[in-house]
């Protein structure tokens, strides 16, 4: 029910914009419940989207960072 509820609080949203560090992770380590808002959104049929000002980072990095350590 609770689930239900969020889903639809969030219903006439369409994309998400999370930024990497600090937000979803600090270093290589997920900040405790980011994953799980993810695969939220993702379930939800909501779109995330990660951004970076840290331009040390290539596409690649940013995606094999996700794929670490928020699964």
């Amino acid at each position: 029910l609770k689930l239900a509820r969020e889903r639809e609080r969030l219903r006439d949203k369409r994309v998400f914009l999370f930024d990497l560090d600090g937000t979803l992770v600090l270093g290589r380590k997920p900040i405790g419940g980011a994953g799980e808002f993810l695969d939220f959104l993702k379930r939800s049929e909501l779109k995330p989207v990660v951004v970076t000002n840290n331009s040390s980072l290539t596409r690649d990095d940013v995606l094999a960072r996700i794929r670490d350590t928020l699964g």
